[in-house]
């Protein structure tokens, strides 16, 4: 397997499972069913504060983590589609090509998940005023 194969792979993979965990998240704020925990869900100092604060901030975030997830599983996969259209000879000789799409990927994602994260804590702190 080429250095870029291997890294498609391996890359790719860690992204699909931030994909999926990302929009498992969102479909579990959209069924309701994520209360406020101390493992799972955006857990800001406002998200935390109450039961309606961590709700409200994570409806509020629901979008950015359901396309989020949708996007960063459809950019797993992209590395791999490259390598395998372009051939791991062809994507070789270019050695930037996958570690940016792979990096890249990953910074976009971090920002998503991190732009959730202020969505929530924002809508949150909104819900504890509203509600003092």
């Amino acid at each position: 397997m080429s250095d870029s194969a291997a890294l498609a792979a391996t890359g790719g993979a860690g992204l699909v499972v931030l994909g999926v965990l990302l929009v498992a998240v969102a479909a579990l704020v959209r069924s309701g069913s994520l209360e406020r925990n101390s493992l799972l869900g955006l857990r800001t100092p406002a998200t935390m504060a109450t039961d309606g604060s961590w709700r409200a901030g994570h409806v509020a975030a629901e979008p950015l983590m359901r396309w989020g997830g949708v996007l960063t599983l459809l950019l797993g996969v992209a590395p791999g589609v490259v390598v395998w259209v372009l051939g791991s000879a062809r994507s070789d000789r270019d050695p930037a090509l996958v570690p940016s799409m792979v990096g890249g990927a990953y910074v976009l994602a971090v920002g998503l998940v991190v732009a959730a994260g202020v969505r929530a804590h924002r809508a949150a702190l909104r819900h504890l005023v509203e509600h003092r």
